[in-house]
């Protein structure tokens, strides 16, 4: 496989669309927030932040109709906004395999005439990540499992665009299949856009390590202040490290697995 082809062509399908994709993320980032916020005033009771005293009052029925509406609120936030981002993928899928354009009604249109598609999907892979996630033992190797999982299911949107008389159980399965002896490869291809956050970590690493030593040191002594202000400023030089490069290369990644869709599908 080679490698630098498929960067190449990442690089420029994301030249000619980045800002697209870039508004098309911030608006849905927004949409998203608003989902949120409304469905955590549904959940939570404002009396709870006002009065702490009121949480002790609450009855056991309460608590019960507090964890259901949670539950429920939870699944349908998952879903609304795993629908937009899948239905922003599968625009991305359509731009470049026809050289079309990334924008809202594209999307729109997607979700209309997919969202029992994506719903399905992503009601198996919820289901898959509840079971694993109450599952004694398994369950401590989530943080593996859990990622291992989406190599399975790289290609479901891919093949649901492909194929549109499959259904999304039947996509996903495909993807399953299709994703045999390619995981290793799509790994790569998603390090090679991720790695550079790393760089953000090792930074905000060494910030916590400079504050570590501040402690240590007398407190009020120069030095201790100056790897205070080090370490904090190092810190922030991480997160905004990673935000930039959150904002700038992550939707390379899914791009750069549908290039490599194609080439295993045309091989």
């Amino acid at each position: 496989m080679n490698y630098d082809d498929i960067f190449s062509e990442t690089s420029a399908f994301m030249k000619e669309h980045w800002w697209d994709v870039f508004f098309m993320r911030l608006l849905f980032g927004v949409l998203t927030f608003i989902i949120a916020t409304v469905l955590v005033s549904y959940v939570f009771d404002p009396r709870w932040f006002s009065n702490l005293k009121y949480i002790s009052d609450i009855d056991k029925e309460d608590i019960e109709t507090f964890f259901i509406s949670a539950a429920a609120s939870s699944a349908i936030s998952s879903i609304l906004v795993g629908t937009i981002n899948a239905a922003l993928t599968l625009n991305i899928i359509e731009a470049y395999q026809t050289k079309g354009t990334i924008n809202f009604k594209s999307v729109y249109h997607i979700i209309k005439k997919m969202y029992l598609k994506i719903v399905t999907v992503l009601v198996i892979l919820g289901i898959v990540q509840f079971i694993i996630t109450l599952t004694p033992y398994v369950n401590r190797l989530s943080f593996i499992i859990l990622p291992l999982i989406n190599y399975f299911t790289i290609f479901t949107y891919f093949i649901m665009y492909d194929h549109k008389e499959l259904n999304g159980f039947q996509s996903t399965l495909e993807s399953v299949k299709m994703s045999k002896g390619h995981k290793f490869h799509l790994f790569k291809i998603t390090v090679h856009y991720y790695l550079r956050k790393f760089v953000g970590y090792l930074i905000m690493a060494l910030g916590f390590l400079f504050i570590i030593i501040a402690v240590i040191l007398n407190e009020g002594t120069i030095m201790s202040s100056l790897f205070m202000m080090i370490g904090l400023a190092k810190i922030g030089l991480g997160i905004s490290l990673n935000i930039f490069m959150a904002i700038k290369f992550g939707p390379y990644a899914t791009v750069a697995h549908a290039v490599y869709y194609e080439k295993i599908k045309r091989a």
